[in-house]
């Protein structure tokens, strides 16, 4: 049954010069070499999806104004709030060179 509906397709789809020249090549070509047409084919599909996608998504980007005007208002550094900022890191920098210097005894629980 299957063949009978293979046949009938192929006579059908014989009547375009397209197919025709497709059945010829894929009756001609061995049946080990076969999968390199499909992963060609394969692969076309995937570029032509992905080349699509970027149109798609890509195409109002160079309609938009200028992308590079601040979109933020942003506020000046308080000096206040910055030397504090300041004097906590370098409290910090002095607390961990500290316990560099003199580690703290810590036992290990794996040993």
């Amino acid at each position: 049954m299957l063949r009978e509906l293979k046949k009938r397709i192929y006579a059908k789809l014989q009547r375009f010069e397209f197919f025709a020249r497709v059945f010829n090549t894929l009756k001609r070509t061995p049946t080990y070499a076969v999968h390199w047409y499909l992963l060609m084919l394969f692969g076309l599909v995937i570029v032509l999806t992905n080349v699509g996608l970027a149109w798609f998504v890509f195409s109002d980007a160079s309609n938009t104004g200028s992308t590079l005007e601040q979109s933020v208002i942003v506020t000046t550094i308080n000096r206040d709030e910055l030397k504090k900022v300041l004097d906590i890191y370098r409290a910090r920098v002095t607390e961990v060179e500290q316990l560099q210097a003199v580690p703290p005894r810590i036992v290990d629980p794996g040993r």
